[in-house]
């Protein structure tokens, strides 16, 4: 060995004891490894910060809505509704038929007004029916979803993480009934959450439903979260006067938030219908976390996506935040997928990662909302997860709820909602 290659071979060695997070594959690519895995059969556990990248706060680069949703009339309810069929009942059965529902056929505004009509249930007790109507915005023109045409530069938190393909042929193997509350498909991929990046965005702005569902904060002072978290299709899971919001601080421990109201649309609390399974919670006071905007997913667009999400599961020691991502399919309301959850997953927001230069934007686009659901599609009973979309209907609508313009400005502050003198204001 002359001796120039002898100092080449001792400067390599030193590069990579002083470096040892650099991973060199055979094309010299560097890889960055912010997590690492247990041995099988344990939790993936992060044990590295991710590196931190600024959130882009602000004004959004989506189009505006060109419509927004209009309260028309408010009259007081019974507390219990008997359930009855505005059409498209899926989620009465533990089956869903995707290849039979076209957006055509079943998406139209006039179909969807109705189901759009919504409740909302005070702290005081008082349950109201709120009746909506569909107005223009003048000057703007129909959206153009160029946002989507970009989905194949969305990123997931884990810069080295893969997600598996979207597997529609053969279910996992010992996916009977019995694991319907546990849909892990193969190997557990979840990654635990450090309580220090918890701290900030995407997990700062999920929370707990003290009704054992996730939320995640869309301002300061509202939650998204599944219906189904507050609603059972036949009545309201607990009096909004004890239900709580607990937001994760430091080493595991939660503060606990009182709650204004929920909304809830008809299209579920008359239906069931899995495409209005989401919610809207006002708390009573602010948070003070970083919390998550949002964007919708035309109902039309038929496409393959990656998801990701973090959720409080209950195969979990409490109080502790997990990182799921998988591929997944979007497919009129529904993005059927399998990404590993557990009970306590649901009402967890699916939102996509983009990066902007040297910002990243997050947006939630849709709500975790099915566990271990029967579904048929192209042609064969499978068993998926499903997530419900978020429409431009729907973010009018939840937009309207939180007292917000139909283009809503990061940098903006949120109206925040009163509860009414009375149930019939």
């Amino acid at each position: 060995m002359t001796l120039v290659k002898y100092f080449a071979v001792a400067s390599l060695l030193c590069s990579a004891l002083q470096f040892p997070d650099l991973v060199f594959s055979s094309r010299q690519r560097i890889k960055r490894v912010p997590f690492t895995s247990s041995p099988k059969g344990g939790d993936n556990v992060s044990n590295k910060q991710v590196h931190k990248i600024p959130e882009d706060v602000m004004d959004d680069d989506f189009p505006p809505l060109s419509f927004y949703i209009q309260d028309v009339n408010i009259t007081s309810l019974q507390r219990t509704n008997q359930t009855s069929s505005l059409g498209w009942n899926y989620t009465n059965s533990n089956e869903l038929d995707f290849d039979g529902l076209t957006v055509s056929a079943n998406d139209s505004i006039k179909d969807s007004l109705p189901r759009l009509n919504y409740e909302t249930f005070w702290s005081n007790g008082s349950l109201t029916l709120t009746l909506v109507e569909l107005k223009k915005v003048e000057g703007i023109g129909n959206a153009t979803h160029d946002v989507w045409s970009k989905m194949a530069d969305f990123e997931l938190e884990v810069p080295d993480v893969v997600p598996g393909d979207f597997d529609v042929v053969n279910d996992p193997p010992n996916m009977g009934r019995h694991r319907r509350k546990r849909a892990v498909f193969g190997p557990d991929d979840r990654i635990k959450v450090r309580y220090v990046d918890s701290r900030r965005l995407p997990y700062s702005a999920v929370v707990r439903i003290s009704t054992g569902c996730t939320g995640t904060l869309i301002s300061e002072y509202h939650v998204l979260t599944a219906a189904h978290c507050v609603h059972d299709g036949m009545n309201y899971l607990v009096d909004v006067k004890h239900l709580k919001v607990l937001v994760l601080r430091h080493q595991g421990k939660v503060i606990k938030i009182g709650v204004d109201f929920v909304k809830v649309p008809r299209g579920w609390t008359l239906s069931r219908d899995y495409r209005y399974d989401y919610s809207v919670i006002r708390l009573k006071r602010a948070h003070n976390n970083e919390f998550l905007g949002m964007y919708e997913i035309p109902a039309a667009l038929d496409i393959r996506i990656k998801i990701q999400f973090a959720s409080f599961p209950f195969d979990k020691e409490q109080n502790t935040l997990w990182y799921s991502n998988c591929a997944a399919h979007c497919r009129n309301h529904a993005i059927i997928n399998r990404c590993d959850s557990n009970a306590g997953s649901s009402g967890a927001g699916i939102y996509a990662l983009m990066r902007k230069g040297k910002v990243v934007e997050r947006f939630v686009f849709g709500v975790f909302t099915g566990l271990g659901s029967r579904v048929r599609f192209r042609g064969k009973m499978r068993l998926m997860n499903i997530g419900t979309k978020i429409t431009p209907l729907k973010l009018a609508q939840i937009r309207a709820w939180m007292g917000l313009p139909p283009r809503r400005h990061k940098g903006s502050i949120d109206q925040k909602a009163k509860m009414p003198v009375s149930p019939n204001h």
